[in-house]
């Protein structure tokens, strides 16, 4: 398995979309976030309960794919520990830290993408002040908790990302 982790609005989901057209023996996930989030809306729900919805799909989804080389996924353990503890800090994530750290060497590669481009504002997207805070977040955690060897920065154009990636696929 592996792993595309970055802030929103950083390209994931437009990056994985190539990857999925030119590398077609990969299994690509974008997650649960948005349906989650767009569904959330509809049903009236609190932050804490869509925040809930997207940690419990998550891991199910990590604990599912994570022995599958050929997954890659924009969601993972990681954003949900990083975003609830940003957006609900009373929703208890410590079996997702647990499981992260039970099973992150077994991650192949976890792809960090930086924020590069105009953000692009979104209803379903947080704002571009969030984007920036979280992203400083997710660097001090990778630092913190994922192994150097194991962290592929990709940066430029999708095409650069793409050449950058297939390096690794």
């Amino acid at each position: 398995m592996k792993i595309l982790i970055g802030s929103h609005g950083t390209g994931k989901t437009t990056l994985l979309k190539e990857v999925s057209t030119r590398f077609p023996d990969y299994y690509v996930t974008d997650g649960f976030s948005r349906p989650v989030i767009k569904i959330g809306k509809m049903l009236d729900l609190s932050n804490n309960e869509k925040q809930y919805a997207i940690n419990e799909l998550s891991a199910w989804a990590y604990q599912n794919y994570l022995t599958h080389k050929n997954v890659i996924s924009t969601r993972s353990l990681v954003d949900c520990i990083i975003y609830s503890r940003i957006l609900t800090p009373d929703v208890n994530i410590d079996e997702i830290r647990e499981l992260f750290e039970k099973t992150k060497d077994q991650v192949e590669y976890f792809f960090y993408i930086p924020i590069e481009f105009d953000f692009i504002d979104d209803p379903d997207r947080l704002s571009h002040e969030l984007q920036v805070k979280i992203d400083g977040i997710i660097q001090k955690f990778i630092a913190e908790y994922i192994p150097a060897e194991k962290v592929v920065t990709l940066t430029g154009t999708v095409e650069e990302r793409l050449e950058q990636i297939s390096k690794y696929l």
